[in-house]
C-alpha cells in the first residue's frame, strides 16, 4: 500500500509539474494596426492587447512599405515623442518589431517594459530604413529579451522632424499558470483519496 501511495504521488507531482512547464510553451502575438481604420489613433485593442497612444499626432496610416496599416507619428518641428502602450492580462515578453522613417532615417524608437509599473529593461534602436526604400526594418529584443512584462511603451523621438513608422510588433504571451496548478493539484488529491480508501 505504501509503494502504491508513493508510486502515485511521485505520478502526480512529475504530472504537476509537466503542468507548470507548458507555461513555457506561450503564443506569439502580433500587432499589426490591421484591424484599426486609417484615422488618428488614441485607443483600442488588438489580438487581445490593449493599445493607447499620445504625443503629437499619433495616426494609424497605410505609408506604402507594402505591408498594409502601421502606427504612425508626427513630432513635427515640435520634437516631442509618441508614446505607444500595449498590455495585456497576464504577463508576456517583448520579441521584435517592424521600425522606419517615413522621410529621413535616423529616428529613435525606445521599448520599454514594465512590470507593476516597475522598470524592468529598455531597448534603443535607430531607424535605418524609409519610404525611399520601400520597407521597413526588423528589430529584434535585446535588453528585454526573455523578461517578463505585464506592460511595454514604445516612444517614438526624434532630434529633427519625427514621421515614424512602426508595424508587427510581436509579443509571447504566457499562458496562466493557476488553472494548469490547480488541476495538477485535483489529480494529486484523487490519487491520495483512492489511496486511502
Amino acid at each position: 500500500m505504501k509503494t502504491k501511495f508513493i508510486t502515485a504521488s511521485v505520478t502526480s507531482f512529475i504530472f504537476a509539474c509537466s503542468c507548470l512547464v507548458n507555461v513555457a510553451s506561450a503564443s506569439l502575438i502580433t500587432i499589426d494596426f490591421e484591424s484599426f481604420p486609417e484615422s488618428d489613433f488614441s485607443q483600442g485593442s488588438e489580438n487581445g492587447f490593449n493599445i493607447s497612444a499620445n504625443g503629437p499626432d499619433t495616426k494609424i496610416v497605410d505609408p506604402g512599405f507594402n505591408s498594409g496599416n502601421t502606427a504612425f507619428s508626427d513630432g513635427g518641428s515640435t520634437l516631442q515623442p509618441s508614446n505607444w502602450f500595449f498590455s495585456t492580462n497576464g504577463l508576456f515578453t517583448f520579441e521584435k518589431l517592424d521600425i522606419g522613417s517615413f522621410y529621413n532615417q535616423g529616428d529613435y524608437v525606445i521599448v520599454t517594459g514594465w512590470l507593476g509599473n516597475v522598470l524592468q529593461a529598455e531597448d534603443n534602436y535607430k531607424t535605418t530604413t524609409s519610404l525611399w526604400n520601400g520597407q521597413l526594418s526588423t528589430k529584434e529584443a535585446i535588453n528585454l529579451k526573455g523578461i517578463m512584462v505585464d506592460k511595454i511603451s514604445i516612444s517614438m523621438l526624434s532630434t529633427s522632424n519625427l514621421y515614424g513608422v512602426m508595424d508587427n510588433v510581436v509579443m509571447n504571451k504566457v499562458p496562466e499558470p493557476t488553472s494548469l496548478a490547480i488541476f495538477a493539484l485535483g489529480i494529486m488529491g484523487l490519487a491520495v483519496r483512492r489511496l486511502k480508501q
